[in-house]
């Protein structure tokens, strides 16, 4: 059970990290769309959370 308690903070932060950053290339993709193929570039991010930051 420790081990688990130890685990789950890296494992929430790491699932976390990956919805992110398919929500972002979503609507990324969406807008690409929307704007007949003209980017607007994309850059890094970060959020800073409970479980602390999350980088994308």
């Amino acid at each position: 059970m420790t081990e688990l308690k130890n685990v789950l903070p890296d494992l929430i932060k790491e699932v976390v990290t990956q919805t992110l950053s398919a929500i972002m290339l979503a609507e990324r993709d969406v807008f690409v769309k929307e704007h007949g193929g003209m980017k607007n570039g994309f850059y890094e991010r970060s959020l800073d959370t409970t479980i602390g930051r999350l980088e994308n």
